[in-house]
């Protein structure tokens, strides 16, 4: 069953400094202080791994190109800024969500969940696109840095017919765990899987499938609220 890793729980583990305050018994002061010495190398090596925020050094080590998130447009779409403060407008490859503005897609959904005898009427679909919205806020919030790539990990290089870089968007959580925020708005139930009609393949689009399954089934996100309705 597909799932995204917990984040490690290291509280109540003894610190460095006391397990190196006195040798065990039988242990000789020489051999103790060769053990401390080891002791402080090695806590001087894992200080260089540990996460703190993480937020810059995770995304420093991915691939793809960095940016730093400027605002969220809605749950699929974010104006990130480079190095250069130059705005870009990424489309995140592999996931849909609901409309909030008015537009052409807008009238496709609500054309959709009428076909489907649904209760969704178009002021019911924008408020699952605010709230799509909202979590993606809450994942990707102004400043946060991120990374964008492709499916082959490159630079983002496609782009849709309204100029918009299309991307997954890769980020760290507040323990400085990475996580796809692609996969992670499917995951908690506020986007559906999606490859543009074929437009733009994801490699993992396997995977998002499968985590959609598992939040329709959970009742996950705006799922209890009508989203598979929606579903593209």
């Amino acid at each position: 069953m597909p799932r995204l890793e917990a984040t490690p729980h290291l509280a109540g583990r003894p610190s460095s400094a006391t397990l190196a305050a006195a040798p065990p018994p039988g242990l000789s002061l020489q051999s103790a202080s060769g053990v401390a010495r080891v002791v402080a190398l090695l806590t001087v090596l894992l200080a260089g791994c540990a996460p703190g925020d993480g937020r810059a050094a995770t995304t420093d080590r991915a691939p793809g190109e960095a940016y730093t998130v400027e605002r969220i447009v809605d749950g699929d779409t974010v104006v990130l800024t480079d190095a250069r403060g130059r705005e870009e407008k990424v489309r995140v490859q592999g996931i849909d969500t609901p409309e909030t503005h008015a537009s052409s897609k807008l009238d496709r959904d609500v054309a959709r969940a009428q076909g489907q005898r649904s209760a969704l009427d178009r002021e019911a679909i924008r408020a699952l696109g605010a709230g799509a919205s909202s979590h993606a806020a809450r994942l990707l919030p102004p400043g946060a840095a991120v990374r964008v790539v492709t499916d082959d990990g490159r630079a983002p290089a496609q782009r849709d017919r309204y100029g918009r870089l299309v991307g997954t968007i890769h980020a760290t959580d507040d323990f400085g765990q990475p996580f796809d925020f692609g996969a992670r708005m499917i995951a908690d139930g506020y986007a559906h899987a999606y490859d543009g009609g074929g437009r733009y393949p994801h490699e993992r689009m396997g995977y998002y499938r499968a985590l959609q399954r598992e939040a329709r089934a959970s009742g996950a996100g705006l799922w209890a609220d009508g989203l598979d309705a929606l579903d593209p």
